[in-house]
């Protein structure tokens, strides 16, 4: 019995903090194939059993299936349930129809994958050479390439236009901003906090944590040190109505934690060695998520970007412990280059 046609020509499984690049695929795709992504295809699952409904493009319901991945893709619980769907559609109708783009080089791949199957590397190629691959593997698999008119492109012009009058209007809402983002710094700093502690529990590593009173405040603190190094976050918001945003900065030096009632004897505190521009973003599912000003691809989760900062703080403490960075104090290193000119 042949297989009935397939409603999509491509359903695209990603994690919540690649939506970027998956939206992006979406809406060069879309223009000429019939694209399912999650995001912009909610109203297809109203009413519906949810994961039947997230199984079926993956399984049955689509000629290509491109996974943009990352160690973390299979264990979330939503990508969990798409990679079941995944093999169980390539051991029905064949493993060509997989299109594998791992975006991080290095990251180990799932051991399910067959040693063949061709991997498409994000970082080698970018967007426009990976969508030009997927429209070709998509018209191997026998769909077909519908021409880009004037009203396709028109439909993704005002998509785009609205969801930026739509972001512009809730990042200059006092309301939302108060109601979404305040909680979401709250979150952040308890998050950091938390995962300080286990690491001085559970690891042995020194690592002391602060955060500012009352966060979600105009400016608020959250602070770690330990090691010989220090790392803060700041998020800064001056007015209550715009939207504002977290900066994270290293110090090759232990900093004063928020509350500590200390001064820097003779100098004026550690110099800043490095910093990280965080903005907030509008998801295409309207929530809250946070991208680097070097790295505009890569959307995180506010815990996820918790994670992120601890992590570079480890790696600080790393460094330190290789002799990689310099953690002699400042005022030392003043101090001793004084005393070295006067001799």
């Amino acid at each position: 019995m042949d297989r009935p046609a397939p409603k999509y020509d491509v359903a695209i499984s990603f994690l919540t903090q690649d939506e970027s690049v998956a939206r992006a695929l979406h809406d060069r795709l879309s223009t000429t194939l019939n694209v399912f992504f999650y995001p912009r295809s909610q109203e297809e699952l109203g009413g519906t059993d949810g994961m039947e409904s997230m199984r079926l493009p993956f399984v049955d319901d689509s000629r290509v299936v491109v996974v943009l991945y990352r160690e973390r893709w299979g264990k979330t619980p939503w990508t969990r349930v798409e990679e079941a769907a995944i093999k169980d559609g390539c051991l029905k109708h064949g493993w060509h129809r997989l299109f594998f783009m791992p975006l991080a080089n290095g990251a180990p791949l799932p051991v399910w994958l067959p040693e063949t199957h061709v991997r498409f590397n994000f970082a080698d190629f970018g967007i426009a050479q990976a969508v030009g691959a997927i429209k070709a593997r998509a018209k191997e698999c026998g769909g077909k390439i519908a021409p880009v008119t004037a009203l396709s492109r028109a439909r993704l012009a005002q998509a785009e236009a609205e969801h930026k009058r739509k972001k512009d209007r809730l990042f200059h809402s006092q309301e939302w901003i108060q109601e979404n983002v305040r909680p979401a710094i709250v979150q952040m700093f308890a998050e950091i906090s938390r995962l300080a502690e286990q690491i001085s529990s559970e690891v042995g590593m020194q690592v002391r944590s602060a955060c500012s009173p009352n966060p979600g405040s105009a400016a608020d603190v959250c602070a770690l040190t330990g090691g010989g190094v220090g790392l803060r976050v700041v998020w800064a918001q001056p007015y209550t109505n715009v939207m504002g945003t977290l900066e994270i900065s290293e110090f090759h030096n232990e900093i004063i934690l928020p509350g500590e009632h200390r001064m820097y004897a003779g100098w004026d505190g550690p110099e800043e060695m490095a910093k990280y521009t965080f903005l907030p973003e509008l998801s295409v599912g309207e929530g809250l998520c946070w991208i680097e000003n070097s790295n505009p691809w890569e959307r995180l989760s506010t815990r996820g970007l918790a994670d992120k900062a601890v992590q570079l703080f480890v790696d600080l403490c790393q460094r330190a412990v290789r002799g990689e960075i310099d953690t002699t104090p400042a005022f030392y290193k003043q101090w001793r280059k004084a005393r070295e000119e006067l001799e």
